[in-house]
């Protein structure tokens, strides 16, 4: 009997019938629906702890990642602006100029993407166990990989755009 101020209340003779045809089922008081039951189960937890941390790690190391191609994009078309320069002089088109500095960015960050590809279908056949969904984790490597595109585009334009304007002469004087 169940009303609304008083809890599920099971006679002796209604718990032996469940009993008798499902021994698994919880009869008492304080019984718990499916999700309750899973979320308090301790290879659950473990699991979605698990998950969690992968995500933490995950974002951190893009993160890193990200910090790291950039500044070292930077630097190098930095130190190129005097040969942006020279080739200006030599009547090389701004555009030209934004090409050459991305052209070897992008090739790199091609291959990065490549590689890091090739290793990450790699761990996923050591770590299936924890990644019931391929379909989620292609659709996160392949936004990922996108993500990395993009900064790395932004990360070479940014400086060459700034050295396709520099003055041939003022790069050629400062050689």
């Amino acid at each position: 009997i169940r009303t609304r101020t008083a809890p599920l209340l099971l006679l002796p003779a209604v718990r032996k019938a469940v009993a008798s045809v499902a021994s698994d089922q919880q009869v008492s008081r304080g019984a718990h629906d499916l999700e309750q039951a899973v979320r308090q189960d301790p290879q659950w937890q473990r699991q979605k702890l698990f998950s969690v941390l992968f995500g933490v790690f995950s974002a951190m190391a893009l993160l890193l990642a990200i910090a790291g191609l950039m500044s070292v994009v930077w630097f190098s078309v930095s130190r190129r602006t005097t040969e942006f320069g020279i080739r200006l002089a030599l009547g090389a088109t701004r555009t030209n100029i934004l090409w050459v500095a991305a052209r070897a960015t992008l090739l790199s960050a091609g291959l990065g993407i490549l590689f890091g590809s090739l290793a990450a279908a790699l761990l996923r056949t050591f770590l299936g166990s924890w990644m019931k969904s391929g379909h989620a984790s292609l659709v996160s490597l392949i936004n990922v990989a996108v993500l990395l595109a993009i900064v790395m585009l932004a990360a070479c334009l940014l400086p060459a755009r700034r050295a396709a304007t520099v003055d041939p002469m003022n790069a050629l004087r400062n050689e």
